[in-house]
C-alpha cells in the first residue's frame, strides 16, 4: 500500500517532513507543561531530544512522567549541550528516575536550573524519597552554577 496517494508527490512530502524536523531540532525552548504526558510519550520525545543541540529550556512540568520516562529522558539529556533550564516538577518521578537524572547531570555543564519539586498544580505528591533527593543534591554539588529546586 503506497504511503501517499500519488508516487510522484512522495519526494516533495518527505522533503517537507525533513525540513520540519530540522527546524524543530533548532528550537531553543520546548514548553510541554500540563500535557498529560506519561512515560510512553516522553520515551518517544527523548528520541527527538538527542538532536536538539540548541535547546536551552525544556519544560515538562505537571505531567505523568514516571521513573521509566525519566530514565529515557536522562539518556537524551547529555546530548542537549546548550540546555540551561530543565523543569520536571509535578511529575511522578521516584527514586529510580531521580538516580538516572542525577547520573546525567555530570554531563550537563550548561544546566543552571533544575526543578523537580514534588507537588504539582493539582496537589499530587510524587514518589521521590529523601534518598532520591539526596542523590540529586549530591550530583548538583559538582555543578557550581546549578540551582536545584526539589
Amino acid at each position: 500500500m503506497p504511503l501517499f496517494t500519488s508516487g510522484s508527490d512522495q519526494p516533495f512530502v518527505l522533503g517537507k517532513y525533513k525540513q520540519a524536523f530540522t527546524e524543530l531540532t533548532h528550537a531553543e525552548e520546548f514548553d510541554y507543561r500540563c500535557m498529560n504526558w506519561g512515560d510512553a510519550e516522553v520515551t518517544q520525545f527523548a528520541m527527538v531530544l538527542t538532536e536538539c543541540k540548541e535547546l536551552k529550556e525544556l519544560k515538562l512540568r505537571d505531567n505523568r512522567i514516571g521513573d521509566s520516562g525519566a530514565a529515557k529522558l536522562a539518556e537524551a539529556l547529555p546530548h542537549m549541550t546548550s540546555l540551561q533550564t530543565l523543569s520536571l516538577h509535578g511529575n511522578k518521578i521516584g527514586d529510580k528516575g531521580a538516580e538516572r537524572i542525577s547520573e546525567a547531570l555530570r554531563h550537563m555543564t550548561s544546566l543552571t536550573y533544575l526543578s523537580m519539586r514534588q507537588r504539582n498544580s493539582w496537589g499530587c505528591i510524587a514518589a521521590m524519597s529523601k534518598a532520591g533527593k539526596h542523590k540529586l543534591r549530591t550530583a548538583a554539588e559538582a555543578l557550581p552554577n546549578l540551582r536545584i529546586d526539589i
